[in-house]
């Protein structure tokens, strides 16, 4: 009995290892892909380069292995476009519009783009091959292939300080109030 059982048990623990190794890699790919998105939008945010914010979010994200392994991104894989604050949505907050843009037609106004989010779409092959298993003989001909969407975006606000100096609060009433005042414990 011992010797019809133990090829399932060493294939369910193979399978296990699997599957850990899957959540893994895929938790370390959405971590990596944040980390780039974070990384865009920030530099976006300061400078309005696209170019720049490329270099960055393609910097950030080498700063994080995935399986072990350094991850690159291309041009393609940082798109540039719109998130619109919604607030009685049930399934997205900011739902991300990508937009065709360069940066002469970067800005507000006619004729120009407005972005205000970056996303970062990360999927990879390593260069060589799909991510391989811990144990091979129990996973596809073709690996596995780990993927995540991350995006950033800046929403401004306005804040507004309005100041009454006019002096109107301090004019002296005659008008007789309708309360007394409080006394203590009362206020």
């Amino acid at each position: 009995m011992f010797a019809v059982f133990i090829p399932l048990i060493l294939a369910i623990g193979a399978f296990a290892i699997n599957v850990a190794w899957m959540s893994l890699v895929d938790s370390e790919m959405q971590i990596a892909s944040d980390t780039a998105a974070r990384a865009a939008g920030t530099e976006f945010t300061r400078t309005q380069s696209l170019l720049s914010t490329q270099n960055r979010a393609k910097q950030a994200i080498q700063q994080n292995k995935v399986g072990g392994r350094v991850l690159t991104l291309s041009n393609s894989n940082i798109v540039f476009g719109e998130s619109a604050l919604v607030t009685a949505s049930s399934t997205s907050i900011a739902p991300f519009t990508p937009k065709a843009v360069t940066q002469g037609t970067l800005g507000t106004g006619t004729g120009k783009v407005w972005v205000n989010s970056i996303q970062i779409n990360a999927s990879q092959t390593f260069g060589f091959a799909e991510m391989p298993m811990p144990v091979p003989l129990l996973s596809s001909a073709n690996g596995y292939t780990p993927g995540a969407t991350s995006t950033s975006s800046q929403f401004d606000r306005d804040i507004v300080l309005v100041l009454d100096r006019s002096g109107s609060m301090n004019e002296y009433s005659t008008d007789a109030a309708s309360w007394g005042p409080a006394g203590p414990g009362q206020a």
